[in-house]
């Protein structure tokens, strides 16, 4: 039995501390253990990324005032330990060049990043055409027509009627929407001509099937580029709108009865997922159905439809107003049947300026 002594309630080894502290692997501990070394104790600590919290042999302490650094190979080695350190030595490969070298003037963010772009450097020289049209000052290479319709393969150009959506909206849709047919670079033009180039034409030939495409309600306009095509808005015959019918009758939330009703708007595209899910089970959202409708320039806007229902016996009709709504209504010339522009703005009407002289818009 170990010999024990009782002071103030507690009991203590009577071997004291003297016997603790004392060096020698083959010692025990109070419970008849070998006792770990202080090497095997340390490693028994961990930060939290899992490694040991023991100093390591051959750390460098660097210090404001020894210029002689030795690497401690010892714990009990106090280089340094008796002036101020620095906690982090920075790494050779990123320390900054002094103020000495650089003129006493400090380096800027600014200066640093620019000085690790690349620059891009092309052969721009004075040139003459080698060859010679009527009408025309310079004559661009077949081949460097080539080459830019190489760069710019499987790219689309876009457009919406009237004033157009900000670049960050169109970019955050396309980004977010098109992705997934492959869609890798988009940019935009000073005349409202957004482009979207895609890994494949499989893919961009998927994302037009998959259309139309509408951004904020509005449509965008989509056609393959070429180097041959000349960007400009044509005039729109027939655009596609959601729409929804107010105060359909329930009797009408059929496939047949939405189609009969859309078909007196526009033609019918597609309906939402609300609609249709009214459509198959005749029960969920009833307040309106609402629709994919293309809309002809030929003719008005309808604003309400007057549908009829018979009566189960046979005996008469009932008739009910549906009001039509537009979530985004096109601009449209009545003098030209397109969409794009009103008749106050048509550019092929006559114009009269304040002095009285007219002229074509």
């Amino acid at each position: 039995m170990e010999d024990r002594t009782k002071s103030d309630g507690n009991y203590s080894d009577s071997r004291g501390m003297d016997d603790l502290n004392s060096s020698g692997g083959n010692q025990q501990d109070i419970r008849g253990k070998p006792r770990l070394s202080f090497e095997k104790n340390a490693a028994r600590f961990l930060d939290v990324d899992g490694n040991t919290l023991q100093p390591k042999r051959g750390v460098t302490i660097r210090t404001q005032n020894n210029e002689n650094q030795q690497p401690v190979s010892r714990v009990s080695d106090r280089v340094g330990l008796n002036q101020p350190s620095m906690r982090y030595a920075p790494r050779s490969d990123f320390d900054a060049p002094s103020s000495a070298d650089q003129g006493n003037t400090p380096l800027s963010y600014a200066k640093v990043v620019n000085n690790t772009k690349e620059t891009v450097k092309v052969n721009f020289r004075a040139m003459e055409s080698t060859e010679a049209i009527d009408g025309a000052d310079v004559v661009i290479p077949l081949s460097l027509v080539k080459q830019v319709t190489d760069r710019y393969a499987n790219t689309l150009y876009g457009y919406f009627l009237g004033k157009r959506l900000a670049f960050p909206v169109v970019d955050y849709f396309a980004k977010n929407n098109w992705a997934k047919y492959g869609l890798s670079r988009l940019m935009m033009n000073a005349n409202g001509f957004f482009f979207f180039k895609f890994k494949t034409k499989e893919g961009m030939d998927k994302m037009i099937e998959d259309g139309p495409w509408m951004i904020r309600n509005v449509p965008i306009i989509l056609k393959e580029w070429s180097a041959s095509i000349k960007l400009e808005k044509e005039d729109i015959k027939a655009i596609p709108v959601w729409v929804k019918m107010h105060d359909v009758p329930l009797a009408a939330y059929t496939e047949d009865g939405l189609s009969l009703v859309a078909s007196k708007i526009g033609v019918p595209k597609m309906l939402d997922s609300y609609t249709a899910t009214m459509c198959a089970e005749s029960w969920g959202r009833s307040s309106y159905a609402r629709a994919l409708i293309e809309v002809q320039a030929r003719a008005d806007l309808k604003r309400s439809v007057t549908v009829a229902i018979p009566s189960l016996d046979g005996n008469g009709y009932s008739k009910v107003e549906i009001k039509i709504e537009y979530d985004w209504e096109p601009l449209r010339c009545s003098s030209f049947c397109v969409f794009g522009h009103d008749d106050s703005s048509c550019p092929k009407n006559p114009q009269v300026d304040p002095n009285g002289d007219f002229f074509f818009g």
